[in-house]
C-alpha cells in the first residue's frame, strides 16, 4: 500500500509523519470495540466490515503518527485502526494501547471463593463470553501473561489445570489476578522439582486421598486412595495455604497431590520439606495426570 502522509476528518487535513516497520502487541479499550479500516484514514466510507473487541489483543505491523494519535496497520484482520479518538476533549478518548505481552509458564492459584470463569478476551466486561474456569484453589499452568491497567491477564491453555473425573480440563481462555482491587489469582507460586527418581513412603496409618490440586478445597478431593506403606515417586513440591505439597505418582502411573507431612524420604528429604525457600518459578515441573479415577492403584 503507497504512503499517504495525509489524512482528513470532517473535510479537515491531518499530516502524518513516516511509516514505522515493527511488530507491536496493542489491545482494544474502547468498550463499543472498534471498525476496522481499509486506509490510515478516519473516513466512515473507509470502513472495511471487521471488528475489534474490548479487550482484543491484536499484532501490528506498521504505525503512522498524526498531531497526538497514531494510525495503526494489524496483522490480523488485515486492515488499519488508530490509538485515539480525535475531536473535542469532552469527546477524546483512548481505544487502543500498546502492552507487553510476556511468553513463558508460569503456575498460578486461584483465590476468589466461586473461582474465576474463563473469558475469551482480556476484558472484564460482562459481554465477554466466560465459560466456566478453574475453582478456589486450583493451580493453574499459564503461558502468556499482559497487563492492563491494575490487572495482569493470563492466558490458561487447553489442559492448564486438574479437575476430578477428567485427565484435564478442556477450555481454555482467560482468567485474570485483580478485578476492582479483588484478587482473584495470586502468583506466579514458586515450584520445585525433586531429584530424579526421588522416592518416599505414605505414613499414614488411613492412608491419604489424592488431590488434583494442591489444595484442601473438597472439590480437589478424588477417591484416588493410597495406603499407608504404599512406595510413591515424588515429582514436585509447591508452598500454598501454609503447608508443602508434594506432587506424587505410584508405579501404575495415578499422579496427583499430597501434604508433604505424610510423606517419609527414603533419601535426605527436599528442601522445600526441610523448611528451606522454594527458588524455581517458571519451569515446567509438574508432570502430566495420567489418571485421577475412581479405582484405587493396585498395592
Amino acid at each position: 500500500m503507497p504512503f499517504s502522509p495525509h489524512v482528513s476528518l470532517g473535510g479537515l487535513t491531518q499530516v502524518l509523519g513516516p511509516p514505522e516497520f515493527g511488530r507491536w502487541d496493542y489491545v482494544v479499550l474502547d468498550p463499543k470495540g472498534m471498525s476496522v479500516r481499509s486506509d490510515s484514514t478516519y473516513e466512515r466510507s473507509e470502513k472495511d466490515g471487521h471488528r475489534i473487541e474490548e479487550g482484543e489483543i491484536v499484532t501490528v505491523l506498521e504505525r503512522r503518527s498524526g498531531d497526538g494519535n497514531t494510525f495503526l496497520r494489524l496483522e490480523q484482520p488485515q486492515g488499519w485502526a488508530f490509538d485515539r479518538q480525535p475531536g473535542p476533549a469532552s469527546k477524546e478518548k483512548m481505544r487502543m494501547t500498546e502492552i507487553q505481552v510476556e511468553l513463558g509458564l508460569w503456575y498460578y492459584r486461584v483465590t476468589a471463593e466461586r473461582g474465576v470463569g474463563l473469558r475469551s478476551r482480556c476484558s472484564v466486561a460482562h459481554n465477554c463470553n466466560e465459560v466456566r474456569g478453574p475453582d478456589k484453589g486450583a493451580l493453574v499452568k499459564i503461558t502468556r501473561r499482559a497487563r492492563i491497567g491494575e490487572t495482569t491477564f493470563l492466558q490458561v491453555n487447553e489442559g492448564g489445570w486438574i479437575v476430578p473425573g477428567n485427565d484435564k480440563a478442556s477450555q481454555c481462555g482467560w482468567i485474570f489476578d485483580i478485578k476492582a482491587g479483588r484478587r482473584m489469582c495470586e502468583g506466579p507460586v514458586p515450584m520445585e522439582a525433586s531429584p530424579p527418581d526421588t522416592m518416599a513412603t505414605i505414613r499414614n496409618e488411613v492412608g491419604v486421598f489424592l488431590a488434583c490440586s494442591p489444595t484442601s478445597q473438597d472439590w480437589a478431593q478424588t477417591t484416588h486412595l493410597i495406603f499407608d506403606g504404599d512406595r510413591v515417586h515424588v515429582h514436585s513440591y509447591c508452598e500454598v495455604e501454609n503447608m508443602t505439597w508434594a506432587q506424587v505418582s505410584k508405579l501404575c502411573g495415578k499422579v496427583g497431590w499430597v501434604q508433604a507431612l505424610w510423606l517419609g524420604f527414603e533419601t535426605q528429604a527436599p528442601a522445600a520439606c526441610r523448611g528451606l525457600p522454594i527458588s524455581a518459578t517458571e519451569s515446567d515441573l509438574l508432570v502430566d495426570s495420567v489418571d485421577l479415577g475412581s479405582d484405587a492403584c493396585p498395592r
